[in-house]
């Protein structure tokens, strides 16, 4: 049996840490020239969903992670995947 481990990567294809996988999604955001007040005020209005500034900024640093709701639709709100944004796994696919 053989078995590869596969790593899913952070947004531009890099193999990072969690905390970086967030650090893309600050560089999104400034992408798009906006403050977090901004993505904050975006997903209320897009997506009727209410989050604080300071909630929003925990999940930039990583120290808050999301409800499923509110990463599908921050990630709908830079049009990328969630887990190009909020994971960083390793999975092991095993073949016979």
């Amino acid at each position: 049996m053989l078995c590869k481990i596969k790593t899913t990567k952070c947004w531009g294809g890099d193999d990072l840490s969690h905390s970086t996988c967030r650090h893309r999604l600050v560089g999104l955001r400034k992408e798009k020239g906006w403050l977090q007040k901004d993505v904050v005020a975006n997903l209320l209005k897009e997506y009727n969903i209410s989050i604080t500034e300071s909630y929003y900024g925990m999940i930039e640093r990583g120290v808050r992670t999301p409800s499923l709701k509110v990463a599908l639709a921050i990630a709908a709100l830079f049009n990328v995947e969630p887990i190009d944004i909020f994971l960083n796994v390793k999975t092991t696919f095993c073949c016979i």
